[in-house]
């Protein structure tokens, strides 16, 4: 379900995310995949042109963002960096990406993210999309995702 915002566009933006399982401050990328429990599948949602360009006004709207609803153990994922992502928009391919296209590797965002914040337990970060296939949203619209194993 899409806000009655009158956002320029509502896009669909699908992600690889992964849970934190130990807290950590300032982890090294060497030691990244040490502080991962498990990876997830989720959509992030983006309203374009709300406030101002606002990241919380594009972001946060309740139903964006969702996630799941299989939580995958670090240990049962050979490669991260090598997976695909798909997600279909009322049974349409939209994108189709491998995770080795990410812009900023996950190493480096375990150790970005941990620089500005203590992470704890369960805290869920999305990795981002390339871009790729994009789409508009319509209310009503039903999206699936999947990323490969």
């Amino acid at each position: 379900m899409l806000p009655a915002e009158q956002a320029t566009v509502f896009e669909h933006e699908a992600e690889l995310a992964f849970v934190i399982g130990k807290a950590g401050k300032n982890i090294k990328a060497a030691d990244a995949y040490d502080y991962i429990f498990g990876y997830v599948n989720i959509i992030d949602v983006s309203a374009r042109g709300l406030g101002g360009n606002s990241f919380f006004w594009g972001k946060s709207w309740d139903t964006f963002g969702p996630i799941g609803p299989v939580l995958v153990t670090a240990d049962e994922v050979k490669d991260p960096q090598n997976l695909n992502v798909r997600l279909w928009v009322n049974g349409v391919l939209r994108q189709d990406y491998p995770t080795s296209d990410m812009a900023h590797k996950i190493p480096r965002v375990v150790e970005w993210a941990s620089s500005v914040a203590t992470l704890e337990p369960g805290d869920v970060i999305a990795t981002g999309t390339n871009h790729q296939g994009l789409g508009a949203l319509q209310d009503g619209d039903v999206m699936d995702m999947e990323i490969e194993g």
